[in-house]
């Protein structure tokens, strides 16, 4: 399948997105067969190649490990201090050679930031889990393990894309274990509960807090892992305080110095204060909230961006939709409303069609909104300046067709 056609869907095909989130998201982890060739256009090995030689990766960006240990930099990064002082790191091609054919797993993070492909089936599954992804490349030539066994903080969706590796998973050992937790989980004494070799085209969903280890066939192999931290009630209550600030009784200094009896008054009116406020929120509200306030990723609109005066479309231009997350749109007879980005919006309600196909296909060449905006009458000179008021506004980028 080509990559820039994939959906998240596609990812646990045949099994459909609800019920994937109400059986398994956060509960269990799930395992998907898949076509060998799906995935190898998402990263091909060529384009690993490039990606480290036309980005300055440096520790722990990109590393190696081995049996569960970081192998020290210093012995396949070489460093060159340009005269300006600026420190450059350089990958020792011998050395990144040696410490591969000897076993070592290539990490590098976050390749979905330095990959198109990857950026774009992120983006997919953004929208439809509603929390940022941040995605890692495994590759590992040997049949050493990179890491021993371990849980991660996160879920995390596993997509094989080149070769092969024999997974285990253990259950967890700690409920919901969390990142700077109170304690850390016990090992795994039980025997796993899932044992399979993960193949080209194969995804396998590990919820937080499983144990789990991968062991490479002896054959190249690569895989990428997508990673989603999603909301605890921890986030809830932070999210909770702060709403407090509002409130001119939690701004009040706490009095060191009062009677016993008025430090008591005074608790007793903020502990009645936080149960009315708690009291009347539910959990979509924190979630509409934070899906407001997400944040795009950063992908400059040039030079459209700094020549909206100038701004003329013939058509051809790629309109790319901008907020991360799925909007809520309330409506009355002349307008329609919404929050993203943090910010609060209104337009005409002869926007709507238009917002709804942005929405929907995330990336719509200029003409598709002109004939949007014909169907309820608009020129398409309304329809480009609407797009230059979006595109102000940070709410769209534009390109040229290629």
């Amino acid at each position: 399948m080509r990559h820039e056609c994939m959906e998240f869907a596609d990812l646990i095909a045949p099994m459909s997105t609800q019920e994937f989130l109400e059986t398994y998201w956060s509960k269990s982890p799930r395992y998907f067969g898949g076509e060998p060739t799906r995935f190898q256009d998402l990263l091909p090995w060529g384009r690993l190649g490039q990606i480290l030689q036309e980005n300055r990766l440096d520790y722990p960006r990109m590393r190696l490990s081995k049996k569960g240990k970081d192998i020290p930099q210093e012995t396949y990064l070489k460093y060159e201090t340009t005269r300006r002082g600026t420190r450059i790191p350089q990958i020792s091609l011998s050395d990144l050679n040696a410490h591969l054919n000897d076993g070592c797993l290539l990490v590098v993070d976050a390749i979905d930031e330095m990959s198109p492909s990857i950026r774009m089936l992120c983006e997919k599954c953004e929208f439809v889990l509603g929390e940022h992804i941040q995605v890692n490349a495994y590759a590992g030539w040997k049949k050493t393990q990179g890491f021993s066994t371990h849980w991660d903080d996160h879920d995390v969706i596993i997509v094989q894309v080149h070769g092969e590796k024999a997974w285990r998973i253990f259950q967890p050992t700690r409920d919901f274990p969390m990142y700077l937790d109170v304690e850390n989980p016990p090992p795994p004494l039980a025997q796993p509960v899932w044992c399979g070799t993960i193949k080209a085209g194969d995804v396998l969903y590990i919820p937080r807090g499983w144990w789990h280890d991968a062991t490479p066939t002896g054959k190249p192999t690569l895989h990428l892992t997508f990673g989603i931290t999603n909301r605890t009630g921890m986030d809830f209550m932070a999210w909770f305080c702060e709403r407090l600030r509002t409130n001119p009784l939690f701004r009040k200094d706490l009095s060191r110095f009062s009677s016993c009896e008025a430090q008591e008054n005074h608790l007793s009116l903020l502990k009645q204060a936080a149960f009315n406020e708690l009291n009347i929120l539910r959990t979509r509200h924190f979630f509409n909230d934070y899906d407001a306030r997400a944040k795009p990723r950063v992908r400059p609109s040039l030079p459209w961006i700094v020549l909206q005066s100038e701004a003329k479309f013939d058509g051809h231009e790629i309109v790319e939709w901008v907020p991360p997350r799925r909007l809520r749109i309330d409506r009355d007879d002349v307008s329609l409303y919404f929050h993203a980005l943090g910010k609060s919006w209104e337009f005409s309600l002869k926007a709507d069609a238009m917002l709804d196909a942005l929405e929907k296909h995330r990336r719509l060449p200029v003409m598709a909104l002109f004939g949007k905006g014909m169907e309820v009458g608009l020129e398409n000179a309304q329809v480009s300046a609407f797009l230059i008021e979006l595109l102000n506004n940070g709410l769209i980028n534009v390109y040229d067709a290629i």
